[in-house]
């Protein structure tokens, strides 16, 4: 999709939609990136400006790690509630990294967002790629939830894939 489009589609809790991030937002997504940490990745044990520095290097690092990547803001209402990034390669649709506001969160919205990741991904014939932290089991159970499997692991991540059901495994359903 073109840069500057807009994505969008009717929700129980209101019009959500995606839309490239703006410089404006840079306050609104930092924010959103620390708040989304998991424990013992959120440095709280840190005295709060050295925290504060490891988290605005590590938030800095998507965009030197991923150039080409697309940086969204998910709006309900046109009000942001959270970001999504990905990188479409080659070999997959990255998900590099997606947030919702806390109050945002267990509502259905993660769920409607990656549902269109994984269509977008469909429609490109690749599959869909996330790296989650291997302490967060919470994120794991979500997307083995929207049909991805585990293809790699370390002591630090799992990284999941979801993949077009292959034809033999559509007649065993």
């Amino acid at each position: 999709m073109p840069a500057g489009t807009q994505r969008g589609n009717a929700f129980p809790a209101g019009q959500l939609r995606r839309r490239p991030e703006r410089a404006s937002d840079e306050a609104f997504c930092f924010q959103l990136f620390c708040q989304s940490r998991s424990p013992g990745e959120d440095f709280s044990f840190l005295d709060p400006q050295l925290r504060d520095q490891l988290m605005r290097q590590q938030f800095a690092s998507y965009r030197a790690q991923y150039p080409n990547a697309r940086f969204e803001i998910v709006e309900l209402d046109a009000s942001p509630i959270g970001r999504i990034i990905t990188d479409r390669t080659p070999e997959a649709l990255l998900v590099i990294d997606i947030a919702l506001d806390v109050p945002c969160r267990n509502r259905g919205i993660g769920t409607a967002l990656m549902r269109r990741v994984i269509g977008e991904a469909h429609a490109a014939g690749l599959p869909v790629r996330i790296s989650v932290f291997a302490s967060n089991s919470a994120a794991r159970r979500f997307y083995l939830c929207l049909g991805f499997k585990a293809v790699g692991s370390s002591e630090i991540n799992t990284t999941l894939e979801w993949r077009e059901p292959s034809y033999s495994e559509e007649r065993r359903r």
